[in-house]
């Protein structure tokens, strides 16, 4: 029997929108990455292997630490990098741009939407992560914005839609555009 790696993307605030919406949660940002990697294990139990992101500062960073992190207890694991553009890190810091490359260095997998920038390169880098998973984690509050975008296309595409609320704390479970009852605290057990 030939086994099929199912594929989970991941949608997420950069590091300023995080910032803002935790300023009304309990949540620290340096908790964040305890949940996703609860989320990433539980998602492997469940047949996924495959974890992808847009390596956007923020909380796409810290999804890329936590599949690595979860990699070493479950080496089926793979980590793909879909990238808006080759310069993405080009206006980041050194110290931001050296995390990032080392990210990039570890990932199984690198992919461009574009080989340059260009105004739609970032939208294009999300259709691409919605279009090719089974399954997509969203660090979510509901504010309009990227993650509100990726969101809502992956609803007309009828993806499953995990939505992470760093300011309820709670798990939301989407399917095919409805709400399902799956709710939990991200406090809770999995």
């Amino acid at each position: 029997m030939r086994y099929i790696d199912k594929v989970c993307s991941f949608t997420g605030y950069r590091t300023a929108k995080l910032r803002e919406c935790l300023s009304h949660s309990v949540l620290e940002e340096s908790d964040l990455p305890r949940y996703l990697v609860k989320e990433i294990t539980r998602l492997h139990g469940k047949g996924f292997s495959v974890f992808q992101c847009g390596m956007a500062l923020g909380t796409d960073v810290m999804f890329a630490e936590a599949a690595l992190q979860c990699k070493k207890d479950f080496p089926r694991i793979k980590l793909g990098a879909i990238l808006p553009c080759r310069d993405q890190d080009k206006l980041w810091t050194d110290t931001q741009k050296a995390r990032y490359q080392s990210l990039l260095q570890q990932a199984d997998s690198v992919t461009y939407a574009s080989q340059s920038y260009t105004k739609e390169c970032m939208f294009v880098r999300n259709r691409m992560l919605v279009d090719s998973c089974e399954l997509l984690i969203a660090v979510f509050d509901g504010q309009k914005g990227g993650t509100f975008s990726t969101i809502e296309y992956a609803k007309r595409k009828r993806k499953k839609i995990v939505i992470l609320n760093p300011v309820t704390l709670k798990r939301t479970l989407l399917l095919h555009q409805s709400e399902e009852a799956e709710e939990i605290n991200l406090f809770g057990e999995y």
